[in-house]
């Protein structure tokens, strides 16, 4: 699994973005498949915040972020 910043199609404005995973081959280069995590914005730092949690949620537990959740 390897996760980046993908940019969104600009429709309008500036540009989005979003973070993308992809899904690799046993090879470790192959992409076989891509998805994008839940939202976009135009500020590259809010999204690196958003990576944070999701990071630490993965690696370190539901425990590790629940305080950081204000509202759903």
């Amino acid at each position: 699994m390897f996760f980046t910043l993908g940019r969104c199609e600009r429709t309008v404005g500036q540009q989005n973005w979003d973070i993308r995973g992809h899904v690799l081959d046993e090879d470790g280069e192959t992409v076989r498949e891509t998805f994008a995590l839940p939202g976009d914005t135009m500020r590259v730092d809010q999204l690196k915040h958003c990576w944070e949690f999701v990071r630490r949620y993965m690696e370190e537990g539901p425990a590790s972020v629940y305080r950081d959740v204000y509202w759903c």
